[in-house]
């Protein structure tokens, strides 16, 4: 569906392409990686003056607005932006939260701790992967059947940002 909003009928084909290069580039997950540099980069120096977890909650709004952005994009660029935005809060993740647990944890569970932070990571992916062969059944035409995959991204803020209080300094 994704490429009947952003390529052109192939007529040697009977099926949509995309051949212009900025949405093949923006459909990679390679987008995610120069967001999650500068988030991890930027959330080094942000974590000494403001804290750990003040830094965790901009970055699960920073993670709605890159959704926000994904579910409502229209053109290849905005869609490019919001991947890129959505790849900062993943640097600060990925940077904060295996130190923040490994010092707030007790000794005897801090490994199990550490692993289960990867564990939620391919946890993310098998549901990801779940939602995804759903959504391509056919059940959801139209635009519906990309946007649910971004969509998902919601809960994952909206459980991150409920637990978020009872995190200690």
């Amino acid at each position: 569906m994704w490429s009947m909003r952003t390529g052109n009928w192939a007529s040697k084909l009977p099926l949509w392409e995309v051949n212009n290069p900025c949405t093949l580039c923006a459909s990679k997950r390679a987008n995610l990686e120069p967001g999650i540099v500068l988030g991890g980069f930027v959330t080094g120096f942000a974590t000494q003056r403001w804290g750990r977890q003040i830094c965790i909650f901009f970055a699960y709004f920073l993670t709605i607005g890159g959704v926000f952005m994904q579910y409502f994009s229209s053109t290849p660029a905005e869609y490019f932006g919001a991947k890129i935005l959505t790849g900062i809060p993943l640097g600060c993740f990925t940077t904060v939260a295996p130190t923040y647990a490994s010092e707030i944890a007790p000794l005897a569970i801090r490994g199990a701790l550490t692993s289960g932070m990867n564990f939620s990571i391919v946890l993310g992916q098998l549901i990801g992967f779940g939602v995804m062969r759903q959504t391509t059944l056919g059940q959801y035409p139209g635009p519906m059947s990309y946007r649910i995959l971004f969509a998902v991204q919601w809960g994952f803020a909206a459980v991150g940002l409920a637990f978020l209080p009872f995190f200690p300094e």
